[in-house]
């Protein structure tokens, strides 16, 4: 899918205003944001944080079709391309927004696409161990796997 004409607006999506922290105003993962109007959009739209500002998901830049809109499929997908921090590439960040959404097909189909394209997989539920899913010709080497190890993220089998 040839993504770089797509033109995407968030709409009606919120649902990074619920799945993904924003340090500057102390918002926690998976808890709507104290500024956010459900299904509406941002309360402080003129004055919101950098952070909320730069951040597009995968689907806005143009992956997916529109049923794959972050408020509809329940998660939201964030590839980030790493240069630093010892994983090779890039990581496939997938935020739960409604829990039990990453058991869903789509979660597994993008998560089983990205791994067998050498990209690795990380899971974030709204509650319990977060994981990370390794491409096979990966290693995990003793660096990476401490910072697992301290944010409590598990390296699980593939799905």
């Amino acid at each position: 899918m040839d993504t770089k004409n797509i033109q995407r607006i968030c709409g009606g999506c919120t649902a990074c205003c619920k799945s993904i922290a924003v340090i500057e105003i102390d918002k926690p993962l998976g808890k709507w944001c104290q500024y956010c109007s459900i299904g509406r959009g941002c309360l402080m739209y003129a004055e919101k944080p950098a952070s909320c500002t730069e951040f597009r998901c995968e689907w806005l830049k143009g992956f997916g079709e529109e049923k794959h809109r972050p408020d509809r499929t329940k998660i939201i997908l964030d590839y980030t391309k790493l240069v630093k921090g010892g994983l090779p590439g890039g990581i496939l960040q997938v935020w739960e927004v409604s829990e039990g959404s990453l058991g869903n097909a789509h979660v597994k189909k993008t998560t089983l696409f990205a791994l067998e394209n050498e990209i690795w997989v990380a899971h974030f539920p709204l509650r319990g161990s977060r994981s990370i899913f390794v491409p096979r010709s990966q290693i995990v080497t003793e660096e990476i796997a401490l910072v697992f190890v301290e944010n409590n993220i598990a390296v699980t089998d593939w799905p």
